[in-house]
């Protein structure tokens, strides 16, 4: 198969197109042109998209990944050359699915190409599956080990050991494998459904035998049940009967008791025959009940009052003035008093001073203090007279002061001006106080002759009492005649007559505890019927021992035949597993021949020797080496080149017709290594299409 050219709409491909040439195509191109890109495409357009995968932590799966940039649905065709047609492989995204429909036709005519489907696409193209081109055919940096994969070894098998892949012994151990499954797997198969059978015959009978030991034990509770069902029974006729003969005393009773309420209510109705209306009584008690608190109200207020106040000294100079004003104007006059009643001490001296000095200048005779003497005389006497003007004006407002108190001693003055003041306003007090209570009294007494007439207040509401009371007695003596009569009525009504009981009753249960036994005693006896009839209708259904036994013992017969095949398809399965190793160990060479010729050439002869082991990892030794190392001991480039040379072998025997993609596979060759592989390369290019991606120049200088 060659491949003419691809155009993708691909993760950042978006209608771009790659055409391809046979043979060597070096696809140089940086990093992030999409190298990797087109080769994923590649196997996509083969195999399809593996739509199960998930993304991880670590890695995205190809859905997500390989989504278009730009947009638009995943799709993309393929120009191929495939058993001498031209041929183009279309598949688009349907529906949710990316890459789910396919198209396959040939490219002149538009012809379908039937034998290509979504699902063997790559398989016939190619060759082999998808596991097997990717361990083989598609070589990329991060894959170039070669790991175990069980359509690998089967192909590389078929190959060695009959020189096709028609895998008849597979379809063989395939055979052997559904016989033994078919017997065992897991559980499932003929044994497990054999054994199965067995187990549930073996059930039924056990079932069998505990059914019928518990239908015995339910017919034993059963009697048990009715027996105790029976004493409980004849218990509550008992209790009935003791009911009966109670009810029948209390209703005895009863016509007693509405007999004594009917006499009491006709000597109430005779008695209350001539009083007034209940309405007349009700509004007539609180008026009275009012008429009598104001009277006693009154009166206590008369026996409270106090006495007129004693008359005390006028002071008409303080009449109308509170009792503060009053003690404040007296301790003004008294300060008044004081001040005219004193003379200073000086100003009595002053004027005897001055006619003394006057006379002793006189007497003296002296002429230089004659002129002073007189003057001194005269200005004492004019001291003198003015002192004696002072006291006079001084004596007349003291006196005046004593003349409107009464009093000579002024200390007395505001005693005398508090009592005025306060007995002026008692006195205006009580003889308020007495007018209010003679109006009351008169409203009173008004209001008594109106509601009363002579009768006093309390008379008159003792006697309305009394009609209220009576009343009140008859109402009640008629809601008691009538609760009697409904009580007896409901007596008569409920009283039911019941026989007494036929045997001794040796119980000592109440009624509620007596039926609620007798209700659990008849659910017990109702669920034990139900239980026996469950255990007769399981037992039905289950069958007959007898036949049972015989179904017991043919699939036990069955089972033993089912070991024997089981046995038989094991020991056919060892014989090939051991051939299958021992084919194992004789494809190895031929591939390891091809891989050494070819690491030969890429080493420039350094390896001489190569092995293969069955796991399909690589020993190698240098021709100066003792020893088989693994890759591991080499180092990253040499690694490379033996995984190479293992893959080129692989894929010579597998997929001779198939391309050979290589991303980036020579990556970590050095100069004329890498020589070697562009000429190994290039030899195996006349054999089939190479596609080599990379993103170094080397590759395309040496060609």
């Amino acid at each position: 198969m060659k491949v003419y050219s691809m155009t993708a709409t691909f993760g950042k491909l978006d209608h771009e197109t790659l055409t391809l040439e046979p043979g060597l195509n070096v696809i140089h191109a940086p990093n992030e042109w999409g190298k990797s890109t087109w080769c994923a495409f590649l196997t996509a357009m083969l195999y399809g998209l593996d739509t199960r995968a998930h993304s991880t932590k670590s890695a995205l799966s190809d859905r997500e990944h390989y989504i278009p940039w730009s947009g638009a649905p995943m799709a993309g065709s393929m120009e191929i050359h495939w058993q001498g047609r031209d041929i183009t492989v279309q598949r688009s995204t349907k529906g949710r699915t990316p890459m789910g429909d396919f198209k396959a036709f040939e490219t002149h005519t538009g012809l379908p190409v039937p034998e290509l489907t979504a699902t063997n696409c790559g398989q016939l193209l190619m060759g082999v599956e998808k596991s097997v081109f990717l361990r083989t055919g598609f070589l990329r940096l991060t894959d170039l080990p070669v790991t175990q994969d069980e359509n690998l070894r089967r192909r590389l098998n078929a190959l060695v050991t009959t020189g096709d892949d028609s895998g008849t012994g597979e379809q063989l151990e395939r055979k052997l494998r559904e016989l033994k499954n078919r017997c065992r797997y897991n559980r499932t198969g003929l044994l497990p459904q054999a054994e199965a059978e067995s187990d549930a015959l073996e059930r039924k009978l056990r079932e069998l035998d505990s059914l019928q030991t518990q239908a015995a034990k339910l017919r034993r509770e059963q009697s048990a049940v009715r027996d105790r069902l029976d004493t409980l029974e004849n218990h509550r006729t008992a209790l009935a009967y003791e009911r009966f003969l109670a009810d029948h005393a209390r209703m005895v009773e009863a016509e007693q008791v509405f007999s004594q309420a009917t006499e009491h209510l006709n000597h109430l109705s005779q008695r209350c025959a001539g009083h007034p209306d209940r309405a007349l009584a009700e509004a007539k008690i609180p008026a009275l009940e009012d008429l009598v608190q104001r009277q006693e109200a009154l009166a206590r207020e008369q026996l409270g009052q106090s006495p007129r106040p004693e008359p005390v000294r006028e002071l008409p100079h303080l009449r109308g003035m509170n009792p503060d004003t009053a003690a404040a104007t007296a301790r003004a006059d008294a300060a008044a008093w004081k001040k005219a009643a004193g003379i200073p001490p000086l100003l009595r001296l002053l004027p005897g001073l001055l006619v003394l000095m006057a006379g002793v200048g006189i007497l003296l005779g002296l002429p230089e203090y004659a002129a002073a003497g007189w003057f001194t005389l005269a200005l004492g006497c004019l001291g003198t007279a003015g002192g004696a003007a002072v006291a006079l004006l001084r004596h007349r407002k003291s006196q005046t002061l004593i003349l409107r108190y009464g009093e000579p001693d002024p200390d007395r003055w505001e005693a005398l001006a508090l009592g005025f003041a306060n007995h002026a306003r008692n006195l205006s007090k009580y003889e308020a106080d007495r007018r209010s209570m003679e109006e009351r009294q008169a409203a009173l007494t008004e209001d008594i002759a109106a509601l009363c007439g002579t009768n006093s207040p309390f008379s008159e509401l003792t006697q309305w009492k009394n009609v209220l009371r009576d009343l009140d007695a008859l109402e009640a003596v008629k809601r008691n005649r009538h609760q009697a009569q409904l009580t007896l009525e409901t007596l008569r009504a409920t009283v039911r007559h019941a026989p007494a009981p036929e045997k001794p009753d040796a119980l000592d249960l109440s009624p509620a505890e007596t039926a609620r036994q007798i209700s659990q005693a008849n659910e017990l006896l109702q669920g034990l019927h139900s239980r026996l009839g469950q255990c007769q209708g399981q037992m039905e259904a289950i069958g007959h021992r007898e036949v049972l036994e015989r179904e017991l013992g043919a699939i036990r017969a069955r089972i033993r035949e089912l070991e024997k095949i089981r046995g038989a398809a094991d020991l056919a399965l060892q014989t090939l597993e051991e051939a299958r190793r021992d084919l194992q160990r004789r494809f190895s060479p031929r591939i390891t021949r091809r891989a050494q010729e070819i690491l030969n050439r890429l080493t420039e002869g350094r390896y001489e020797r190569l092995l293969l082991n069955e796991d399909l990892t690589l020993q190698t030794a240098a021709a100066n080496e003792e020893v088989m190392r693994g890759s591991l001991w080499r180092s990253d480039g040499t690694a490379d080149q033996l995984y190479l040379a293992l893959r080129l072998a692989a894929a010579e025997a597998l997929t001779p017709g198939a391309p050979l993609v290589l991303d980036d596979a020579l990556v970590r060759f050095d100069d004329r290594r890498l020589a070697a592989a562009m000429a190994v390369l290039k030899e195996e290019a006349r054999q089939r299409q190479i596609l080599l991606f990379t993103c170094h120049s080397r590759e395309s200088t040496y060609l």
